[in-house]
């Protein structure tokens, strides 16, 4: 993937600004960039070298304004999601003695991609559904609605919202898709649906889509990676 990007650049005359290379984490993203930067001339911006997340966050941050959330909107990590579940507990009055946090939040990541669309809808209209009597679903919308109030999305809303934008507003869609001409995945044995669906998206236009991955080495099954994706592609 390195060697290509290189070629692309150096070779082909392609600028970085137009070929996005995502991985999964941090690390590996940081990786990617420290070896082409051995390759290119000093001087190119690899702001397209990143983490599905992390280019989630720049559409989001130009184009989330068509969701009526502003550009500036907070970006939750674990322990601000703990933070809102402490406020949640305490109106609810549970204690982690009732349900443990990590219960909740795995319960809170999988009500997000059980019905996408229904939790999306939540999100635009700020009509939430009533509570089952289901402890952990009272938790769920609670949060939904702290989080609404404070223009805040976690993890796994950068992903969500991203696709929203693109399946629902064409011209931000094509915009993305006009920039991205080349399009790399790392690892992408470790990718779920909606990542997978992401650079489907994104790569519709130019159709030059670059994956590297061995489906003999997925580790991340238990958040929605299958083999079978990278096999089909």
């Amino acid at each position: 993937l390195v060697s290509r990007y290189a070629y692309l650049v150096n070779e082909l005359g392609i600028s970085p600004s137009n070929i996005l290379s995502v991985t999964f984490t941090n690390k590996a993203a940081k990786e990617m960039k420290n070896r082409v930067q051995l390759l290119v001339n000093k001087d190119h911006s690899l702001h397209y070298i990143t983490t599905f997340h992390g280019f989630c966050v720049k559409v989001l941050r130009e184009d989330i304004n068509k969701m009526q959330y502003p550009k500036s909107f907070v970006i939750l990590d674990t322990e601000d999601q703990k933070t809102i579940l402490r406020e949640v507990y305490s109106e609810l009055q549970i204690t982690s003695r009732d349900i443990k946090f990590k219960q909740c939040l795995d319960y809170i990541s999988h009500m997000k991609y059980k019905d996408e669309k229904a939790y999306i809808d939540y999100v635009l209209n700020s009509k939430l559904r009533k509570p089952t009597d289901d402890i952990k679903d009272k938790v769920f919308l609670k949060y939904i609605e702290k989080q609404q109030r404070n223009f805040a999305l976690d993890f796994n809303d950068l992903i969500l919202f991203t696709l929203h934008l693109f399946i629902s507003y064409e011209d931000i869609l094509s915009k993305w898709q006009n920039r991205m001409h080349y399009v790399q995945v790392d690892e992408a044995q470790d990718n779920n649906q909606n990542q997978w669906m992401l650079m489907d998206m994104i790569s519709g236009k130019h159709k030059n889509l670059f994956v590297v991955g061995d489906p003999d080495q997925t580790i991340y099954e238990w958040r929605g990676a299958k083999p079978k994706y990278l096999v089909n592609f």
